[in-house]
């Protein structure tokens, strides 16, 4: 009782010196400038003092400039929130203020390990890769200068081997190998034969190809290869090339279908195309390859083999031109054998090859392939494709337009003459008196721009605005052609 009576007593009076604490306070805190400091301050500052609320706070951003803002207010020893950020923003695929973040702890005197320049510099564009490599491992300050392992020096190599700037590529291995004196290893080979064989550098892949044939650790497999294959196919060195398919037989590295289409590409591309054929119908079987590999590749390249020896040969040449007609005809009968006795499909390949066939059989008149044409597409009762030239766009009207983009050039201007000189009547009702349109990629432009200005009323083109690929004839010029060139008649002449 006693206790309580005496609490009770002094409550009143201890209440009322608290209010007068306060307001004294108060009063004073006026005149002092110091102790008017926000509330929202000293937390800020409380906060950037505190690594646990750094590292929650950071995590939670969302952009990269807001990363940089933070870390530029945050306490400099916090080593570890730099390490964050750039994983932060690795996270959220800000790559573009890595760079910045790394300067901005070189700046504080930041080490950091291998393996985060690894994970970055993968995800960087080259000159952002380059200038973080500058910094940390070409800086000409000591203290801070570290030495790149195999992996970073292979990150460098690559992005200039995948653009084919054998030149740069070349310049960070003479580093590996002389400034830091590191061992190229399998994928630092790959890479550089990468860079030459899209750079078709010759020299430079037998120099790497050498270096790698004399040494022992670097183990040979179908990529290293293939690489080095690449660059001897696309120099269009054959003797090389088969010299390199006898050693891969000898050394049991595998050969496969991509290995055969690098060959035969090559040999395609340079026009040795005799020497395209010769090795389908010899070398192909010494390969070892299954038998539906081999099939595949027989049926792909012998027949582009023969087309493409019809096309640069003269129609004068008779004996050697009508053997190639003849082996084009065996190219196809092998692959559909029942065609003349039974209906069957006709892959879109291969009516493509047809119509080439039938085109280069008469290529001194074009008019003289029409009905060959017509019969292969329309009316051989055997033949059941899905081959057309029409097609709609994706949008809400349906517009109709033809479909060149899927055929030769030689076939374009083909069925763009016969359309506008046999199937006027078809070209009316498809668009429906609006603008002949024609979806085709850009090289295809200039060909068919230059075809339409041979003509006896030239045609001029326009492109649409709204899709690139798509042209159309002006209707104007269609109108006056239809009106000047009688139907069936030989629009050229």
């Amino acid at each position: 009782m006693l206790a309580t009576s005496i609490t009770s007593f002094f409550k009143p009076i201890y209440s009322r010196s608290l209010v007068f604490r306060i307001a004294f306070v108060q009063q004073f805190c006026k005149h002092d400038s110091i102790l008017q400091r926000p509330s929202s301050s000293r937390k800020q500052d409380s906060f950037y003092t505190r690594p646990q609320k750094c590292s929650r706070v950071l995590e939670a951003k969302q952009s990269g400039q807001d990363i940089l803002i933070f870390l530029k207010n945050a306490h400099p020893s916090h080593k570890g929130l730099y390490h964050q950020a750039i994983d932060k923003c690795l996270d959220i695929k800000s790559y573009e203020v890595i760079p910045e973040i790394f300067q901005m702890a070189r700046e504080q005197k930041i080490v950091f390990r291998m393996k985060l320049f690894d994970k970055v510099l993968t995800k960087l564009d080259l000159a952002s890769r380059e200038k973080i490599f500058d910094e940390w491992f070409m800086s000409k300050e000591e203290d801070l200068l570290l030495k790149p392992n195999v992996s970073i020096m292979n990150t460098m190599i690559e992005g200039y081997a995948k653009e084919g700037n054998v030149g740069q590529a070349l310049n960070y291995f003479r580093l590996l190998i002389s400034k830091y004196e590191l061992t190229p290893d399998h994928n630092t080979c790959e890479l550089m034969l990468l860079a030459c064989s899209i750079a078709h550098d010759v020299e430079s892949a037998e120099l790497i190809w050498e270096a790698i044939l004399h040494d022992p650790s670097i183990i040979i497999d179908a990529k290293l290869f293939h690489h080095i294959l690449y660059v001897y196919s696309c120099s269009g060195n054959v003797p090389k090339v088969m010299n390199l398919l006898e050693y891969a037989q000898q050394h049991k590295i595998p050969i496969s279908e991509h290995t055969c289409w690098i060959v035969a590409k090559g040999l395609l591309t340079h026009k040795k195309f005799e020497e395209l054929i010769d090795f389908i119908d010899n070398k192909l079987p010494q390969l070892g390859l299954s038998k539906v590999e081999e099939k595949r590749i027989r049926e792909k390249w012998k027949i582009t083999g023969h087309l493409k020896m019809m096309e640069i040969l003269d129609e004068s040449d008779t004996e050697t031109f009508a053997f190639h007609q003849g082996m084009v005809l065996q190219c196809f009968d092998s692959k559909y054998p029942s065609a003349k006795q039974n209906r069957i499909r006709i892959s879109d390949s291969y009516m493509k090859y047809l119509m080439e066939f039938n085109i280069l059989s008469n290529k001194n008149n074009w008019m003289n392939a029409v009905q060959d044409i017509e019969r292969t597409l329309f009316y051989e009762p055997n033949y059941k494709h899905k081959f057309h030239f029409w097609d709609y766009l994706a949008l809400p009207d349906e517009k109709v337009y033809l479909l060149f983009h899927v055929i030769s050039d030689r076939a374009t201007i083909f069925l763009l003459r016969y359309l506008m000189t046999f199937q006027r009547n078809e070209l009316k009702e498809k668009f429906k008196d609006d603008a002949i349109k024609i979806l085709c990629d850009t090289p295809f432009q200039g060909l068919i721009q230059n075809e339409l200005a041979k003509w006896k009323v030239p045609i001029r083109l326009k492109i649409e605005q709204s899709v690139p690929n798509i042209i159309s004839l002006d209707q104007t010029d269609v109108n006056l052609f239809f009106q000047t060139v009688p139907p069936g008649s030989d629009c050229l002449r």
